[in-house]
């Protein structure tokens, strides 16, 4: 078996937050629906060291202008972070579509638990953001269990 096979691990629980405190599905005062955020994560168990596969979706809502080409900030919870740039046509209401599904894998070296966050931008601003916690159970030769604060 492989590290990515082996029962053990507990990958844990999601919690979804908007910027602003709001529910994971808001109206903007134009009264258009803002796409809902999912995170997932797999595998949902292992030992370390675990290569796990991160999906951000945004489900449902219209084609909103503050969803249309983000930055995407990973910031996995053991003191690194990812960034996912895109480069794209200006908004055309109507016509342009947004992506909705990023997906990013990160290898987590050690057991632990971390406090995994992704944060949604646009233009220098915080649109959504979404966490995650990860758990991870020691692998062989693993002594270096690690615990990340929120």
């Amino acid at each position: 078996m492989n590290c990515l096979t082996k029962p053990g691990a507990l990958v844990l629980a999601a919690a979804f937050v908007l910027a602003g405190g709001a529910s994971a599905t808001e109206k903007d005062d134009g009264g258009d629906d803002k796409p809902a955020i999912d995170l997932r994560m797999s595998p949902r168990m292992g030992f370390s060291p675990l290569s796990v596969l991160f999906t951000l979706e945004f489900k449902g809502g219209d084609e909103h202008e503050d969803y249309y080409c983000p930055e995407i900030e990973w910031e996995w919870g053991d003191g690194s972070i990812s960034t996912h740039e895109s480069d794209c046509d200006p908004f055309v209401p109507g016509e342009s579509k947004i992506d909705r599904r990023y997906i990013e894998r990160h290898l987590y070296q050690y057991s632990g638990t971390y406090p995994m966050k992704v944060r949604i931008k646009r233009v220098d601003r915080l649109i959504a953001t979404a966490s995650i916690r990860v758990s991870i159970r020691p692998g062989p030769g693993d002594q270096n269990r690690r615990d990340y604060p929120d």
